[in-house]
């Protein structure tokens, strides 16, 4: 597997999750889609880097667990503290909705669902392929009779089914699945003499699965759970897309798109406070978008360094005093 094809997944997870809180920047409705799809692709990248990692150097749950949580909890907190400078009850309620568990609805929350799947995880990775390959088919099965009951029992279901309620922690935890079921099936790069087919290919599914989407989205809403099927065909296919490309003609880019991916965890947290200032800001359409996107990158690829260099020392020190 070509691990660097996979910066252009996360990088598009997060600029898909960027654009669906743009609605109030754009001029015609419905530009500001994708978010569900790429909570999806990041929930999915991230069974696959924690699934590789894992292999890559087994560790106990301990070093594991202690390790995560400062590479992810320590920049979480600089990024949340920088968005709420001056405001300690800003700071203190939002890292109280990210970091914990305390309501129902964080079951659709993208953070506090990571949390719960990051906890899933060394469970979920004693399961052998076969064992991996059989949850998840249960959980497809699971959420098609959750959802026939619902609708028999006339239970209120939300208006973006299956991107709300319990659907969309399903969704979640299928796609984290389904990362490490094609990392433990090693189902690795389709570059190669196919490539291109499989790029082709690959575009045709993402085009159709995604028009039936919409589609569905403006006809009867009681079709519209087929969008959960839909949506995973089409994380599938980016990812059959990504890793079909071949990663040597884009090499001279790719430290670029390493630091835009790596940079992706505090574009979510920062973005929300840079559409806030474009909002106030004399600036038309489409340059407002392009400036929500520029100023969000830009500003989480220097909390990120300083971050990483935060995170890294506290473990140099963690270790330096184990020994």
């Amino acid at each position: 597997m070509i691990i660097s094809n996979l910066v252009f997944l996360r990088i598009l997870a997060i600029l898909l999750i960027v654009n669906a809180h743009l609605g109030d920047l754009y001029p015609f409705p419905h530009l500001d889609f994708g978010g569900h799809l790429g909570d999806s692709i990041f929930y999915f990248i991230s069974g696959i880097g924690l699934t590789l990692s894992f292999l890559k150097k087994p560790v106990n749950a301990s070093s594991w667990a202690k390790k995560r949580i400062i590479k992810i909890v320590i920049p979480l907190l600089m990024y949340i503290g920088v968005m709420n400078l001056g405001n300690w009850r800003g700071f203190a309620d939002t890292s109280f909705n990210i970091l914990t568990w305390h309501d129902v609805d964080q079951l659709t929350s993208f953070f506090p669902v990571l949390w719960a799947l990051y906890l899933l995880f060394l469970p979920l990775n004693k399961l052998t392929v076969t064992g991996t390959r059989n949850m998840l088919v249960f959980l497809m099965v699971f959420a098609f009779m959750l959802f026939i009951y619902r609708t028999r029992t006339l239970s209120v279901i939300p208006s973006g089914l299956p991107s709300s309620d319990i659907f969309f922690s399903l969704t979640a935890f299928i796609s984290f699945l389904l990362g490490m079921y094609v990392t433990k099936k090693n189902v690795g790069s389709f570059t190669g003499k196919n490539g291109l087919i499989i790029a082709v290919v690959s575009t045709s599914i993402i085009l159709c699965s995604q028009g039936m989407h919409h589609y569905i989205l403006s006809i009867d809403k009681k079709y519209i759970f087929i969008n959960f099927y839909l949506n995973f065909l089409t994380v599938i296919a980016f990812y059959m897309l990504a890793t079909s490309i071949n990663a040597k003609g884009v090499s001279r880019f790719l430290p670029f798109l390493q630091e835009m991916a790596l940079s992706s965890l505090a574009v979510f947290i920062v973005h929300v406070k840079i559409i806030e200032i474009i909002k106030m800001a004399p600036i038309q359409f489409p340059y407002n978008i392009a400036c929500v996107y520029l100023y969000s990158f830009i500003f989480a690829y220097s909390l990120t360094k300083v971050s990483n260099y935060a995170g890294n020392y506290v473990l140099g020190r963690i270790s330096a005093s184990n020994h």
